[in-house]
């Protein structure tokens, strides 16, 4: 008999035991191996993973972190911005119960001075039609660890001018005609502010900050738009097209023409 309890007892015991693991929340940070060397630091890919099966969350970001940075204060700030950036541009949106969410990120840009990265992926709601589809960026001065910010690097000129001196980065976000197929602030006579009307209508923050990024060449803007042209659109720029709207004050520059 006491032996015929001693199985009930451990029975019961595996099963509060696997009970708490199913319905706890596994939240972690885990590096995997995917590095990059580059000229004065390295950029290694850090894992976010937030598991939670009684909100019915499972939710994977991707982002990098630099290692070996000569100012190792510095690097620790930086790499938060990054952190954060990835991780609360997503979550700043609204409530992640019955989510699933997949993010990962491309490197536009990393030099000794600026590092440019563009999260993309996906996200999907119980319940809901389709997948969502996520776009989004981040940007940093390496020389004072701060983000850059777009209104810094151009003029307010910019705003003004049409984004007919934008191409399109995907073929498939153009009609026959060439034209965006999303309403007057999409068609290719808008101004650059006409494309980002919406912006702080739907965000708060009043700068952009993570709805551009930079390449060697080329500054790329990332549009919200409707679900039937992928949720986002993103066109592309060279600073050659570019240099007469550019603030030269900004010395930013000095490192990227």
């Amino acid at each position: 008999m006491k032996k015929f309890y001693s199985i009930i007892l451990c029975f019961l015991s595996s099963f509060v035991l696997f009970s708490l693991i199913a319905c706890s929340s596994l939240i972690n940070d885990k590096t995997v191996a995917n590095v990059q060397q580059l000229n004065g630091y390295i950029i290694l890919t850090q894992d976010f993973i937030d598991i939670n099966p009684q909100r019915g969350t499972n939710i994977e970001i991707k982002y990098p972190q630099i290692s070996n940075f000569y100012d190792e204060k510095r690097e620790k700030v930086i790499n938060e911005l990054i952190k954060n950036s990835s991780i609360y541009s997503f979550y700043n949106y609204g409530s992640t119960k019955d989510s699933t969410v997949f993010i990962d990120y491309e490197v536009m840009l990393a030099t000794e001075h600026i590092i440019s990265v563009k999260f993309e992926g996906y996200s999907y709601f119980m319940g809901g039609k389709n997948n969502n589809r996520w776009v989004y960026a981040v940007n940093i001065n390496l020389n004072n660890g701060e983000k850059i910010i777009l209104e810094e690097l151009f003029s307010n000129s910019l705003y003004s001018n049409h984004n007919n001196i934008f191409t399109y980065k995907y073929d498939w976000q153009k009609d026959e005609e060439g034209t965006i197929a999303y309403e007057i602030a999409m068609s290719s006579n808008a101004t650059i502010a006409e494309l980002f009307i919406e912006y702080e209508k739907y965000y708060s923050f009043p700068y952009h900050h993570d709805d551009f990024y930079i390449t060697e060449s080329k500054l790329g803007l990332i549009v919200k738009s409707s679900p039937a042209m992928g949720d986002y659109l993103e066109f592309l720029a060279s600073f050659e097209k570019l240099r007469d709207l550019i603030n030269c004050e900004n010395a930013i520059w000095e490192n990227l023409m």
